[in-house]
């Protein structure tokens, strides 16, 4: 019978935890190392707006923890690579009440199955204005090697309350502060054309083909030579299909961030429109950054 089930009834005060925390960064690294092969359950806590944990040898139950460091609405969002380890991904909530026989509220978890895992999950998201816990959980199998090991990738990321009463929000075009903002902040900036759009049914994304002409910044090495005799880097930005975007021409300054292992689609103005903004920001002396 698995953990959770034998759990789901359990008090708060009944479980027994390791608890590995890193506060105050912006991403973390983390490791997880189950030696004895005991049937326990282990809670990490991460404060890290996004990071990697690596859960090796896995055995029993781990409890992920995930609050961003500051407060509002956020929405997380995670994708596991389970290599040959079934996993079950539920969510963890504790609720209180008070039988008839009893003079104070208990706490009681109850579990909400997202994802069973085998092999590579697909992005799942949750938003929550508190704590979200993830209760990840392995089914042991035959094939299962003392070498095996179970990669689980987050991102949190703070939502406006705009955003949070309309779905389309984050399709509206970028205001000029917004732009500006996205130029500074993004962990990629590069000037391109786009070279297709491709629309995935199934995972309700947007894949942009972009040719690029210039990189002004990237935080990973995502655009390269199509091959060894061309000229123009390509890559792949990422937007949710619900957008709705299409090939169009020109030339646009495209911005965005690094979120479990995509590029995600930001600010993308005409290099035109971006010229005419940075230079009256220049000017005003309100560009927050400075221009490379």
């Amino acid at each position: 019978m698995m953990l959770y089930k034998l759990l789901s009834g359990v008090y708060l005060l009944m479980w027994a935890v390791e608890v590995n925390t890193q506060e105050n960064c912006n991403s973390c690294d983390c490791t997880v190392r189950d030696e004895h092969g005991e049937s326990r359950v282990r809670t990490v806590q991460a404060r890290c707006q996004e990071g990697t944990i690596t859960w090796l040898q896995p055995y029993g139950a781990l409890r992920l923890e995930l609050k961003p460091l500051h407060p509002g609405n956020f929405q997380m969002c995670f994708v596991i690579d389970s290599g040959r380890t079934r996993l079950i991904v539920s969510k963890e909530t504790l609720t209180y009440g008070k039988s008839s026989d009893q003079e104070y509220p208990s706490g009681r978890f109850e579990f909400e199955t997202l994802v069973i895992a085998d092999g590579k999950s697909k992005e799942t998201c949750l938003t929550s204005s508190a704590c979200i816990v993830l209760y990840i959980e392995t089914e042991r199998t035959f094939n299962i090697s003392v070498f095996e090991r179970i990669l689980i990738h987050y991102d949190m990321e703070l939502l406006s309350r705009q955003m949070m009463l309309d779905p389309l929000e984050e399709c509206r075009p970028c205001s000029e502060s917004e732009i500006l903002r996205a130029y500074c902040s993004s962990d990629f900036v590069v000037v391109g054309t786009v070279e297709d759009v491709i629309h995935n049914e199934e995972t309700e994304k947007t894949q942009i083909g972009v040719n690029v002409m210039q990189i002004i910044r990237q935080r990973d090495t995502f655009f390269h030579r199509k091959d060894r005799g061309s000229k123009t880097l390509q890559g792949t930005i990422v937007a949710p299909k619900k957008c709705g975007i299409r090939h169009g021409p020109g030339i646009f300054l495209f911005t965005g961030r690094l979120k479990l292992g995509y590029l995600k689609f930001g600010c993308a103005p005409y290099l035109t429109e971006w010229e005419t903004i940075v230079k009256r920001a220049e000017d005003e002396g309100t560009l927050e950054c400075s221009r490379d």
